[in-house]
């Protein structure tokens, strides 16, 4: 069921990319949709599972993404 409050919460996606040139044509993408969320743009695999575990930084208030583009 889709309440009002689903409609208000700005989209976490998270992109997992090793490749800058294709995160900056991601990220160039995105921009141009004009969308509004947040986007996290992560290198490599432990640095996204230390993204994901909250261990990157303990005290910062990440929020798990919406989606995870790989």
């Amino acid at each position: 069921m889709i309440t009002q409050d689903t409609h208000l919460k700005k989209t976490n996606l998270l992109l997992i990319e090793d490749s800058l040139a294709d995160a900056t044509l991601f990220l160039n993408l995105f921009r141009e949709s004009g969308f509004l969320g947040n986007l996290n743009i992560i290198s490599d695999s432990v640095e996204a599972l230390d993204f994901l575990t909250g261990q990157k930084d303990p005290l910062a208030e990440n929020t798990l993404p919406d989606l995870i583009f790989l």
